[in-house]
């Protein structure tokens, strides 16, 4: 059985790939590339897990272990960054709410000349002071 072996070490360095690809997707904010490559993996992971059940794959279980490590590594910095990403979110809707609240007092009135009337040629201040 020592083409399965050879298998699950061709399919570990396969997934081994996917998950460099991954960190690097990930650091660039590429969230759809990474999608895709976690898409593109699983195949390679139930394939993996049906040679795994045999004795012979053993051997691989430390390069395995690594690679699991590194896809936790990898779904802790997404969660860290979609974190991230909620709080910003949250405070862009906090200040828009607040803007919101504060903009019908910037808004022109038929009382008092706006920004935009003032910009209009024939009534700014300084035509009427001529």
């Amino acid at each position: 059985m020592k083409s399965a072996c050879n298998r699950a070490a061709r399919l570990l360095g396969a997934l081994e790939n996917f998950a460099s690809r991954e960190a690097i997707l990930l650091r660039v904010g590429d969230y759809a590339g990474f999608a895709a490559v976690r898409k593109r993996e699983t195949p390679l992971i139930v394939r993996l897990c049906e040679l795994g059940s045999g004795a012979e794959t053993g051997p691989l279980m430390g390069r395995l272990q690594a690679l699991l490590a590194r896809r936790r590594e990898n779904l802790s910095m997404l969660q860290k960054r979609t974190l991230f990403l909620s709080a910003e979110r949250r405070r862009l809707a906090a200040t828009k709410e607040r803007l919101r609240m504060v903009s019908p007092y910037g808004r022109s009135s038929s009382l008092t000349p706006g920004i935009h009337e003032a910009a209009r040629p024939g009534t700014t201040r300084l035509n009427a002071a001529v």
